[in-house]
């Protein structure tokens, strides 16, 4: 079955500098156990979610004549997934954010390893990520965990005051008792954090089919120029625990402000600063942040923003 709905909403892209846009897609499935049938054949797809394909046009031409594609190697510039496997052996991943610990951990590739974006979430046991006839599958989560694939950033600076949409192509797969448990879709401009209406879709129920789902974007917000004062920006440790140690080279001197950010764009520490030229050490309290990702932002008064990601464990 095939269920296909459109929202018309506004999306105008506005542009003083370059405009992106990403996009993620998260979900969990059953724990698939053991990971081979009586037959020693790995049965980990009866409980899976996949991608097959993200198109992105102006308003009402997202599948007759997208400018961008995923997953469709038919396209003049074709970003697929390999045919390969990604993340896989988690039996001692304790980090519920990356694959670091798992004895394969790449990022999704197409072509000649180019990158296609990354696997987030929380990874564990005999969970797996992989590529298979230019779809993205994902196997075995959990009932308690949830994976995202995060795209890379999709330029649209050539669309600006253009009205845009995007159709995804996904399934769930729930076999022999195993189920998909949840399905959600989200994006961000900018790079500036996943706001709650940048969620697109959040299926709860028991997913076993195949959609094609059509969405207009809301307003894109005004774009942000990269504050160019600010040279480079790193954050130390990252992951983080109580405290960021911040290293920042100003070239120019300018007022601000200096913020933090979740994934939903609420802010939970702000501090005014005066920055002057040079290098400097600057010490963010984190202990009070639940566990995440978050994003640091240095801001002029112009709304001009430097920003760096950070993961609180």
């Amino acid at each position: 079955m095939r269920n296909i709905f459109t929202i018309s909403l506004l999306l105008i892209v506005q542009m003083a500098s370059s405009q992106t846009i990403q996009f993620k897609m998260c979900g969990k499935n059953s724990k698939v156990l053991p990971t081979n049938d009586a037959n020693g054949n790995d049965q980990r797809h009866k409980g899976q979610i996949t991608l097959d394909k993200i198109r992105l046009g102006i308003i009402g031409n997202s599948i007759s004549n997208p400018f961008y594609i995923m997953g469709d190697p038919s396209a003049s510039f074709p970003t697929t997934f390999a045919n390969d496997v990604f993340v896989q052996g988690c039996d001692n991943n304790s980090n519920f954010f990356n694959c670091n610990a798992c004895s394969k951990c790449i990022s999704p590739y197409y072509g000649n390893y180019i990158n296609a974006g990354q696997m987030e979430g929380k990874m564990l046991g005999n969970f797996r990520a992989m590529g298979s006839n230019n779809n993205l599958l994902i196997q075995s989560v959990g009932d308690t965990s949830v994976v995202c694939y995060v795209s890379k950033p999709v330029d649209v600076s050539a669309y600006k005051n253009k009205k845009l949409e995007i159709t995804v192509n996904y399934s769930g797969n729930s076999t022999d008792g195993f189920s998909t448990k949840n399905i959600s879709f989200h994006y961000q401009y900018n790079n500036s954090g996943w706001p709650a209406r940048g969620q697109l879709f959040n299926k709860n129920s028991n997913n076993t089919e195949t959609y094609e789902d059509t969405y207009g974007i809301d307003f894109v917000p005004n774009a942000v120029e990269d504050l160019t004062d600010i040279s480079a920006i790193e954050i130390n440790p990252n992951p983080v625990l109580d405290l960021i140690n911040l290293k920042v080279e100003i070239t120019k001197g300018f007022s601000g402000q200096l913020y933090i950010v979740d994934e939903l764009g609420n802010e939970s520490f702000i501090e005014n600063k005066n920055f002057q030229p040079g290098a400097h050490s600057i010490q963010v309290p984190t202990n009070s942040l639940s566990a995440g990702m978050y994003f640091l932002k240095i801001s002029d008064t112009s709304g001009k923003i430097k920003t760096a990601k950070f993961t609180k464990l």
